[in-house]
């Protein structure tokens, strides 16, 4: 959880951060100490998908500066 207004990250959380129930803006703001393994593989699942989006996003790019 983070004290920032929602949505300031984008939605893109490092794999610490998102494991740590760390914000990722290093506010250190959270009331959890601990993950459900529920949790952990929810959070790895949506790392992955985001780690696939940038690399899309990464090879639309290479390809626009290729023309």
């Amino acid at each position: 959880m983070c004290c920032e207004p929602k949505g300031h990250h984008g939605g893109y959380k490092p794999l610490k951060s998102a494991l740590s129930l760390e914000c990722g803006c290093n506010c250190g703001h959270s009331f959890r100490n601990y993950l459900t393994v529920k949790e952990k593989q929810d959070i790895l699942e949506e790392y992955k998908n985001q780690l696939r989006e940038e690399l899309k996003a990464v090879d639309e790019h290479l390809q626009d500066l290729k023309g």
